[in-house]
């Protein structure tokens, strides 16, 4: 099952973690340059403790902090703007893929599912990233300010003092700006960073200890790196780099002049993120947009055609070298450095500091909480609608000062959320969404919702219940009163993880199918594709169909928004539960759609194996359309021949393996029917021969042996030349040197549409006598061993089944096997678009009768069959017989004079001639003894030698 790497719980404490910010002197990035890192990629990954850390509440009751994580962010970074944000959402999905598959059993379809979304993850984390930080909230405020200066500065001190100074102007902004603060009272913490490889030492102990005097001993850390003086040799085993990972999410940037955007509630961003989000992911142009059915191939080709391919690239800008060394000059003391840094600034600072805030927050909101209320407030709280998103009601815009009671409660509920006092936290959202609601402050009322159902889910137990229901006011209040889908799609995502955790997967999909829209292919594609797996998921009852269903809804929306890889790969899922389930409509777009995918990959092999499964079946679709599927396959097929070399087999024509008959030795006779007195051939043996007299036949050529070799034979082996289902095919039959063996198979067109075919022949291998090298005629068809014969032309009508006789004849001793048939598929009569290929043919006995120990899920067992493995013998005598004289009507008693023409076609002469018939008496020829006549001869026939005998009849 597709499955998340962390668990619910992770994933919300890591989303709201703290945010500290990190003030650094020019020299300290010089210094951490060396690594080819800033200070803040520096220790990133080191921000998480290692060890429970814990703090008491206002009731002096003990929480503990477990798996306690830091987001440490330079403050002059700004979040991108919509632009980068749509860039970094689709190099965030298209840099990942999971090709590690696990079999997931249902009913009786076994499904492959990846085990893990990363792209989905890649995508959720920087979604939540590239957002500003919004004034209704405070958990992506910065809660402290870890101030860094270089040990090598000339005056450290004074270096400190000029930061702190530049620290308190950007508090003092107007909050609408860059950087946002949790509070005026900014935590400060002051490092010293020291260089091992150029610093002074002693000097720098010295400033620390100076430091400490001034700032405090807990506010102070002394961080020296660089201990490695030269970096290691290249040829050592590479050493892991625990910073690629984070480098590779960098989603900020670095401009102060972004500093100066206004931000109203975050609507400035978050806007414009929204509005355009859509097409533009992959680069369309934010135009009026055509809303396409999922599930109309013909109407979907025009504007995959339209999607700009230079867009493919937009990652290539932001994903790291994996040639740079990252940390080249630091050792693994340097790095238990850095992990004790974050320690002591957790343990000793961060979390006194936030716990003396919660107290201090609590106090305050206790003494301001028996204060009344305006009039206007108690008023709107009796009268007041009470019910966010009203129809026809205008958003009201609600402003609070930074120290209101309502924004200090909500204050308090973000601190306690970051520091895991959900108990505590819950309180203080309930009690700010109340006091919103009163006053009918829409946004701030959605946040504190959403929080406070986040917080019942991270205390576990019954209270998760009622978390669903916040979670659904809140997203409802975010989409229809607030207007901001950005947040309904963040609470949605919190909240879908929080109902899979309770296996409330139907609950789930239903948020997430909800924030589909076409303002956004990207995350509609990524929602669908998550509600579907939590279909997967349901047990009571399984729904496999909506799984694969909404998989190719998801996999329509991802070809939209240009991501093709993961575009395939839905309908490569939902194919599995659509397979063989004769939905001849959705299994069409499934394999048309894989093909015009694989196509625009590459995936040239994937794309015509999508485009044959299109053909070689009975189709609903319209003979357009399916001209167009043969058009869009033959191309693909050329594109692989050209590749590959090979001679594919051709999905087109429809070869009846039983209709497969094969004649040896007939020679075509040409006679004129209008002439009374025409020859007359012998009829010999045909594809139409009525078999009804077969036993006849029979009796009368083993009369004609027995009298040959002059004695009874104990067992008679008739002369088979025609091989038919009917026919004992256990032996492989003889032909002969020169002579034609022709092979009768009925071709079925399924299309609506003709099929013309070009160089039609038959395709053989040959095994010499002598047991030389195996040859076979792929690429000549006049070959010294044997040679086919071409119908330069063959078209099927549509929807017809067609009789094809091809021959091949011999002109060597050995084995000569008939593989198929070869020839050239066009998509038209002009022929322009054209691919050469096979067909095999595979003739089978009948069925045999399962064995005892034989396996159910193992296929049905035939007899062998050797009608197209023959036999080829030197060459034999060869006789062309005619007849002049006959009429097709005669009176009874009559005696007609026959003229009997006889001809030596073959290579060898002919000595005798024996006459047999069932009924002798009917005709007088030659001499006769018992039922068998010998035709005279007055010498042998030489080859192309004729004799005329007269009888009568």
């Amino acid at each position: 099952m597709a499955l998340n790497k962390i668990t619910p719980q992770e994933f919300i404490q890591n989303s709201f973690s703290p945010v500290i910010g990190s003030f650094c002197s020019p020299l300290v990035e010089k210094t951490c340059k060396k690594n080819n890192l800033t200070f803040t990629e520096m220790i990133q990954p080191f921000c998480k403790l290692t060890a429970e850390a814990n703090f008491r509440d206002p009731s002096s009751t003990l929480v503990v902090i477990k798996n306690f994580r830091i987001v440490v962010s330079d403050i002059h970074l700004r979040p991108p703007q919509p632009t980068m944000a749509r860039k970094f959402l689709n190099e965030s999905v298209s840099s990942v893929n999971c090709e590690r598959t696990s079999v997931v059993q249902v009913g009786d379809m076994n499904l492959d599912i990846p085990v893990s979304v990363p792209w989905f993850e890649a995508w959720r984390d920087t979604f939540l990233q590239v957002q500003f930080p919004s004034d209704h909230e405070f958990i992506k405020h910065y809660l402290a300010c870890v101030l860094v200066v270089s040990s090598q500065e000339l005056s450290p001190m004074d270096n400190f003092i000029q930061m702190i100074s530049q620290l308190q102007q950007m508090q003092n902004i107007s909050p609408s700006k860059l950087p946002k603060w949790f509070s005026s009272s900014v935590l400060k913490y002051y490092v010293l960073l020291h260089d091992n490889i150029e610093g002074n030492l002693s000097a720098a102990n010295t400033t620390f200890e100076l430091m400490k005097n001034t700032y405090g001993v807990n506010n102070c850390f002394f961080l020296n790196i660089n201990s490695q003086t030269a970096p290691s040799n290249s040829n050592e085993v590479p050493q892991p780099d625990p910073w690629a990972q984070f480098i590779s999410k960098q989603v900020y940037s670095q401009d102060i002049n972004e500093a100066d955007i206004n931000m109203v509630d975050g609507r400035n961003h978050l806007d414009g993120l929204g509005g355009v989000e859509a097409a533009q992911e992959a680069g369309e142009t934010p135009s009026t947009p055509v809303v396409l059915h999922p599930l109309s191939p013909v109407t979907e080709q025009h504007h995959l055609l339209a999607v700009n391919s230079s867009h493919e690239n937009l990652i290539t800008d932001s994903i790291p070298n994996t040639c740079i060394v990252h940390g080249a000059h630091l050792t693994s003391t340097d790095l238990d450095r850095i992990r004790q840094f974050i320690n002591d600034f957790c343990i000793r600072c961060l979390i006194p500091h936030a716990e003396s805030q919660i107290q201090h927050l609590t106090d305050m909101i206790a003494n301001k909480k028996g204060v009344s209320r305006s009039l206007l407030s108690a008023t709107k709280r009796w009268f007041g609608s009470n019910k966010p998103g009203l129809p026809n009601s205008p958003t009201p815009t609600v402003m609070y000062t930074s120290d209101s009671p309502e924004l200090q409660l909500r204050r308090l509920g973000d601190l306690c959320f970051m520091f895991g006092a959900y108990s505590l936290a819950f309180t203080a959202y309930h009690g700010a969404k109340r006091d919103f609601n009163a006053d009918s402050a829409w946004l701030h009322y959605a946040g504190a919702l959403e929080m406070a159902a986040l917080s019942l889910f991270m205390q576990g137990g019954e209270t998760s219940r009622k978390a669903h229901e916040y979670a659904e006011e809140s997203i409802l209040s975010y989409l229809n009163a607030c207007r901001m889908p950005q947040f309904a799609t963040r609470a949605t995502l919190f909240s879908a993880e929080c109902l899979k955790a309770r296996s409330l997967y139907g609950e789930a999909a239903k948020q997430l199918i909800r924030m589909t829209s076409e303002d956004s292919d990207l995350r509609s594609a990524l929602l669908l594709e998550q509600a579907a797996y939590c279909f997967l998921s349901s047990v009571r009852p399984q729904m496999p169909r909506k799984y694969a269903f909404h998989l190719v809804l998801a996999g329509h929306r991802f070809s939209k928004a240009g991501q093709r890889k993961h575009s395939l790969r839905c309908y490569r899922q939902a194919y599995q539960v659509y397979e063989n389930k004769s939905w001849c409509l959705a299994e069409d777009h499934i394999h048309h759609t894989i093909g015009r995918q694989a196509s625009y990959l590459k995936l040239t092999s994937e794309a015509t194996e999508a485009f044959s499964k299109l053909l070689p079946r009975a189709s609903r679709q319209a003979a357009t359309q399916q001209s167009t599927f043969l058009r869009e396959y033959l191309t693909a097929q050329q594109q692989l021949n050209q590749e590959t070399g090979e001679l594919p087999i051709l999905p087109l024509p429809i070869v009846d393996n039983e209709s497969i008959q094969v004649l040896i030795g007939n020679f075509k006779h040409q006679t004129n029917q209008n002439s009374n007195n025409a020859q007359v051939p012998a009829s010999g043996i045909t594809f139409d021969f009525d078999n009804s007299n077969q036993t006849r036949w029979l009796k009368v050529e083993e009369q004609l042996v027995n009298f040959s070799n002059g004695s009874q034979s104990s067992v008679f082996k008739p002369t088979v030349e025609l091989l038919t289902n009917f026919t004992n095919n256990t032996s492989c039959p003889i032909a002969y040197v020169s002579e034609p063996v022709l092979v009768s198979v009925n071709l079925n067109n399924p299309l609506h549409i003709s099929i013309p075919l070009h160089q039609v022949h038959l395709l053989w291998s040959f095994i010499p006598k002598n047991d030389g090298l195996c040859q076979d005629n792929t690429n000549d068809t006049q070959s010294p061993i044997a040679t086919s014969q071409v119908i330069e032309s063959i078209v099927l009508s549509p929807d017809t089944t067609s009789k094809v006789v091809l021959q091949v004849t011999p002109h060597e001793i050995g084995e000569l096997r008939i593989t198929g048939l070869a020839y050239n598929l066009a998509g038209d009569s002009n022929g322009l678009v054209a691919v050469k290929g096979r067909q095999l043919l595979i003739a089978r006995g009948p069925k045999l009768r399962p064995a005892k120990d034989k396996k159910p899920d193992e296929g049905p067992v035939y007899a062998i069959d050797n009608r197209l493995r023959l036999n080829v013998k030197e060459s034999a005598p060869c006789l062309k017989v005619s007849f002049e004289g006959l009429r097709k009507d005669m009176l009874c008693g009559e005696l007609l004079h026959i003229t009997v023409h006889l001809e030596n076609i073959g290579t060898l002469p002919v000595s005798r001639v024996l006459l047999g018939s069932p009924t002798p008496g009917l005709f007088s020829v030659g001499k006769h003894q018992g039922e068998v006549a010998v035709l005279p001869l007055s010498k042998p026939l030489t080859p192309g030698q004729k004799n005329t005998t007269s009888h009568a009849n």
